[in-house]
């Protein structure tokens, strides 16, 4: 015998084992009446006759039993290899053709950044997540401060511009409080 018989062999037995644990229990097959067993050919006879005599006269249930030959066949993954229909497989190819193509194309964009992905800069990153959650943190918080001193800078251009214009305003009402006043202050001259 061969080895791959020796081990069905093997195989076998230690179902049997398995199966014999299963209907005794923690029994031993030694404990067991064999006067009282019926033969395992005579009760699968019996039950292929009940069987049979069961559906005897039912057409679907025939017909179904039938179909269960078709069934194994088609299951069988073998039997889609027996087609020989080339011009199915030639039409499944030219179909993924495009498909295909795709493929490759990003295939060689893959190899040729194959060396820019095995840097060892790269490599070295998950090393550096904690300087860069660190820098992270410190852009944020530089963020943060420039946020608050453009508020306070557009706060201050406001007040500049509104002095400004308060000044301006001044600046007028003087220039023409000055101007009355130099009016008022000029010699009136006698009108005949």
């Amino acid at each position: 015998m061969d080895v791959e018989n020796i081990q069905s062999l093997d195989l076998l037995e230690q179902r049997l084992t398995r199966l014999e644990q299963k209907m005794l229990g923690k029994g031993s097959i030694n404990d067991v009446d064999i006067t009282k067993v019926k033969p395992v050919t005579n009760v699968l006879h019996e039950v292929d006759t009940v069987l049979i005599s069961s559906i005897s006269g039912r057409e679907k249930i025939n017909t179904l039993l039938k179909k269960v030959d078709v069934l194994h066949q088609l299951l069988d993954p073998s039997y889609l290899d027996s087609f020989n229909n080339v011009d199915a497989k030639i039409e499944a190819v030219l179909e993924s053709e495009k498909d295909i193509y795709n493929y490759v194309n990003q295939l060689d964009r893959l190899e040729a950044a194959y060396s820019i992905l095995n840097d060892e800069t790269i490599e070295q990153l998950p090393n550096l997540s904690d300087r860069i959650n660190n820098l992270i943190s410190n852009v944020l918080k530089n963020k943060e401060q420039c946020d608050k001193q453009t508020a306070e800078l557009i706060e201050i251009s406001n007040s500049y511009k509104n002095c400004v214009i308060q000044i301006s305003a001044l600046l007028v009402q003087m220039d023409s409080f000055i101007t009355q006043l130099e009016i008022n202050s000029q010699p009136k001259t006698p009108t005949d």
